[in-house]
């Protein structure tokens, strides 16, 4: 996970907490869109 994560130009980080447990997080930058994603699909 921390591999795919800084290979995407993200980050991944741990929060712990005694009353309610821990929390990871994986945030990745979104892309740019895709001319194939936004052409007209017939």
């Amino acid at each position: 996970m921390w591999e795919i994560a800084d290979l995407h130009g993200g980050s991944v980080w741990v929060e712990e907490s005694s009353d309610k447990g821990t929390t990871i997080a994986v945030e990745l930058p979104a892309g740019a869109e895709s001319d194939s994603l936004s052409a007209d699909i017939p």
